[in-house]
């Protein structure tokens, strides 16, 4: 059944007339006014903008590519802890004369000429050009699914969805999904497309080939796109094979689709081996497979705070609320399909959301890391895309993905980041669904949530802008320490981007590395060290062997927490 339906045609909005055709080539300006809307925003926050320790090491490393042409972060104790076990910059490896940090090149090397130019400021061009472009991608796929435009696609893209708060930050998720977004609409035309003569077939190799490169580059970026690119390729298989009868056309579609990836990513290998002497995304991309299906408990407790969760826990409250915003969005979806009073559904929806947005107002505005509650719109889309064939592939690469992104995406920690980022993907492809949807009681249905998901995305913005600030004037403060710093996190020096290049920082997370830290700080000769926690106030100093905890004080951290900080003296 699934795979017939995959099959037929993607029907192809009638031609339009002079005003929505003059609609369509306004999506020009549409996309400038984005791009100048983000650029407003952006000036809100620092010069540095802490939406995860991640950004913090791309941070430093276009700074470094735009300073040096290099990415090599240095260590100051390379000849004390040779193999970098301490190095203060996560994730940061020997690789030849220097210590790199970095695990995707493309975006600096674009962007550096531009840091080189305004600095980080004028660098966020990249990923803010990355949201347009993944707007301006849904407005085109939402025209293929019936919307005469796209328009309202491209703003509720823009604006109401995980996709502004990243297109703010400097990661390259703004940009992988833009390319999977556009390779996502070149199979679902590749889908749709005749195959009865030799020209067709060239036609759908050429689309599939398109959609390959398009998976490579953000494969460069975000190891998803790789699952995403599988995805794809089963839907344009079933469909070319079961339902047109078509093998050799598939044959040919996934060869021409593979071969573009390889290419991409084989080129991107040899840039990597230019500037830095070593391919690490391939090195990446093996790790990561090679740790699927692992801790089986971990991993669905990851798929329930990424996909499902309001808050980072599997608590009960958490699981109440998702349960009845899901039940009020599914409900509201299926009844808004028959023309019915969605009132009762949609206030229960409306009030889960409300009651999520007050717990962040008075705990402090935190992660919510799941889609549903930062795409709420996703849930319409998945719920209303099986009564519409044109939308059949779409909805079938998007729930594919859910379950091969949670068997391989990176266990732990996953509750501090916003909307699911490794699930963007699915959830831009679901929301596009539901924001082409029909007419009627169904378009009154997908304004109102779509409203949900702008306020959402707003609190995203205002809880990076706020933690940015806060991040940036903790990190200077530590910068401007007179002496070697610990770290008892793995992750916070890393935040601090350029902060933590050059400085005399080390990790230790954890009793055997605080000996070697210490033995560290002992062997250079220094007296004292400074230790850095994460807490709510005082409290007992941990041991360092062959130092003493002399002085406690506090730097305001976010949320109500603050950087302790411990100050040890040799014995």
């Amino acid at each position: 059944m699934l795979s017939s339906t995959l099959a037929e045609n993607v029907d192809r909005p009638v031609a339009p007339d002079g005003a929505v055709a003059a609609a369509r080539s306004s999506l020009a300006r549409h996309a400038i006014a984005l791009l100048a809307l983000y650029g407003l925003v952006s000036l809100l926050f620092p010069p540095t903008v802490s939406l995860g320790s991640d950004v913090g090491g791309r941070v430093s490393g276009v700074a470094l590519l735009a300073d040096t042409g290099t990415v090599d972060v240095g260590y100051w104790a390379e000849a004390l802890d040779p193999d970098g076990s301490l190095h203060p910059i996560y994730g940061a490896l020997p690789i030849g004369d220097g210590w790199v940090a970095v695990t995707s090149l493309p975006m600096l090397v674009v962007a550096a000429p531009l840091y080189d130019l305004g600095g980080l400021r004028l660098a966020l061009l990249v990923p803010m050009l990355g949201g347009v472009a993944t707007a301006l991608a849904a407005a085109a796929l939402a025209r293929r699914l019936g919307d005469p435009t796209g328009v309202f696609a491209f703003w509720v893209t823009g604006v109401a969805t995980a996709s502004a708060v990243y297109s703010l930050a400097f990661w390259e998720h703004s940009i992988g999904l833009a390319a999977m977004a556009w390779a996502i609409v070149g199979v679902v035309d590749a889908v749709g497309a005749p195959t009865e003569t030799r020209r067709s077939a060239v036609r759908i190799a050429g689309l599939a080939g398109a959609a390959g490169i398009g998976f490579g580059v953000a494969a460069t970026m975000r190891q998803e796109a790789l699952v995403y690119g599988f995805c794809s390729g089963i839907v344009l298989g079933a469909g070319l094979v079961f339902g047109r009868r078509r093998p050799v056309a598939a044959m040919a579609a996934g060869a021409a689709m593979s071969l573009g990836c390889l290419a991409v990513i084989a080129a991107n290998s040899a840039l990597e081996r230019a500037v830095i002497g070593s391919g690490i995304r391939v090195t990446r991309s093996a790790d990561v497979a090679s740790t699927a299906g692992s801790t089986l408990g971990e991993r669905l407790n990851d798929a329930a705070i990424t996909t499902f969760l309001p808050t980072g826990s599997l608590e009960p409250a958490g699981v109440l609320l998702a349960a009845l915003a899901l039940v009020g969005l599914v409900r509201a979806t299926l009844v808004a399909r028959r023309g019915g009073d969605i009132r009762p559904p949609l206030v229960l929806a409306v009030f889960v959301f409300a009651m999520l947005v007050v717990d962040l107002a008075v705990n402090g505005r935190m992660f919510v890391a799941s889609v549903m509650f930062t795409a709420p719109l996703a849930v319409v889309g998945a719920t209303s895309g099986w009564f519409d064939r044109r939308s059949r592939p779409v909805l079938a690469i998007a729930l594919l993905g859910f379950p091969m992104v949670w068997a391989v995406q990176y266990t732990g920690g996953l509750a501090a980041q916003w909307g699911g980022r490794y699930l963007l993907a699915s959830a831009w492809a679901l929301v596009v669904i539901a924001s082409a949807a029909g007419t009627g009681t169904m378009r009154s249905l997908v304004r109102s949530v779509a409203v949900l998901g702008a306020v959402m995305t707003a609190i995203g913005v205002a809880w990076t802008v706020e933690r940015s600030r806060s991040l940036d004037a903790a990190h200077a403060e530590l910068a401007a320490l007179d002496s070697v710093v610990v770290f008892e996190s793995i992750v916070e020096p890393r935040e601090a981007g350029m902060a933590a290049v050059d400085q005399r920082w080390l990790v230790a997370a954890g009793p055997e590395m605080r000996a070697e830290a210490a033995d560290v700080v002992l062997r250079s000769g220094e007296d004292r060290f400074v230790f850095v926690q994460v807490g709510l106030g005082p409290a007992d100093p941990v041991a360092f062997p062959g130092f003493v905890a002399v002085d406690q004080s506090f730097v305001p951290y976010v949320s109500g927490f603050d950087y302790r900080l411990t100050t040890y003296e040799r014995t």
